[in-house]
């Protein structure tokens, strides 16, 4: 099998990094700037959900705990908790609503929990490229501010390509809580359009097996994952960004380009799309009851 995916971006004006592996051979499929290190908004999120997996496998009894909002560090945006009227949750429903919508104040709340300084080491230990979270989310960025980073992550293709991998195929223990986790996202709006899988219920009888994580933002569009097909799976990993000075339409085309890839990699798992479901028969029994 020839290893390579035809894939090249339409929005040749974004700054991109991308890279397609199959994790079991580690051939690479598609790869482009993949060492360059671009805003990657939630995808730093990785590392907090590392080092929650991490504690809840090295001490059990950290399944006990229950964290709460974030007073100090309180967000809007994307995420569920928000909206909800309880005040705190247990450390492994935290993870999950980070894992599943990417909330910010469950993500701001596993940052307090595990300590800043302690996530960004681990993304040095398991990201060698350099991606990393920053900072805890926030609602505004004060560029004004400079004891604000002047964003919340960064991340390369190289390391989440590499991350997606190892999440695939450890035994680690946290690394198999963490696909778990990450099962349960309900972000198909990029690479993951391709698999037709039902984004609220993305487990059940298909033989497409599918996690991944997100990260949007202004001027910024990143997904992650692995996608399985039978013994088969591909990992992959694509960020782009691009400035306020960009074509018009440009969110919309980076959105088209990342679907192509994940139709790419659909095709490449041998999985072609569904074929339209037959129109009903009429039938000509005029005798026969409506139901």
């Amino acid at each position: 099998m020839n290893d390579s995916l035809a894939w090249t971006p339409a929005a040749d004006d974004v700054q991109w990094s991308v890279k397609v592996v199959d994790p079991d051979s580690g051939a690479v499929l598609v790869e482009r700037d993949a060492s360059r290190l671009l805003r990657s908004a939630s995808l730093g999120k990785i590392f907090a959900l590392r080092g929650a997996a991490d504690e809840l496998t090295r001490n059990p009894d950290t399944a006990r705990l229950r964290l709460p909002k974030p007073v100090d560090h309180a967000v809007a945006d994307s995420g569920l908790w928000q909206h909800l009227a309880q005040a705190d949750l247990g450390v492994e429903d935290v993870a999950t609503l980070v894992a599943s919508c990417s909330d910010n104040l469950a993500a701001n709340a596993l940052i307090s929990w595990l300590g800043l300084d302690s996530v960004r080491s681990l993304a040095a230990a398991w990201a060698p490229g350099g991606s990393t979270l920053y900072d805890y989310f926030r609602d505004e960025r004060d560029e004004r501010d400079e004891s604000l980073p002047e964003t919340v992550s960064r991340g390369c293709a190289d390391d989440y390509a590499a991350i997606m991998t190892d999440l695939s195929l450890s035994s680690v223990p946290s690394l198999r809580v963490m696909r778990t986790w990450l099962r349960r996202s309900v972000d198909f709006s990029m690479v993951g359009a391709a698999t037709y899988l039902d984004p609220l219920s993305n487990t059940g009888a298909s033989d497409v097996r599918f996690m991944n994580k997100t990260g949007c933002d202004d001027g910024v569009r990143a997904d992650v994952g692995v996608v399985g097909l039978g013994e088969h799976r591909i990992a992959y990993a694509a960020i782009a960004n691009w400035g306020p000075g960009a074509e018009p339409g440009r969110t919309e085309t980076v959105v088209e380009d990342l679907r192509r890839l994940g139709s790419r990699i659909r095709e490449r798992l041998g999985r072609t799309a569904p074929s339209p479901a037959p129109a009903p028969r009429r039938s000509t029994d005029a005798g026969r009851p409506g139901r």
